[in-house]
């Protein structure tokens, strides 16, 4: 049964790397090294999906605009630069 150093992990994004070195984790069984490769696979897959074209997306709502002025109001506070 091979151990789970000796496992070569697929490189992703920069960053991600060091977060799925085997090594870091020696102990491991192999189905959750498995799963953990499968999970970043889709997530992956996600921040690598194109976005659609803006006429695609929905219209904005009256509470999603005050949560971003929420947020936008919250920034000002913690930076007031």
């Amino acid at each position: 049964m091979p151990s789970a150093r000796s496992l070569p992990l697929e490189p992703g994004p920069a960053g991600l790397d060091d977060v799925f070195q085997a090594d870091a984790s020696p102990g491991l069984p192999l189905d959750v090294i498995a799963r953990a490769r499968a999970l970043r696979a889709r997530l992956d897959a996600l921040m690598n999906a194109p976005l659609p074209p803006a006429k695609a997306l929905p219209e904005l709502t009256t509470r999603t605009l005050e949560r971003l002025e929420a947020f936008a109001l919250r920034d000002a506070v913690k930076d007031p630069r």
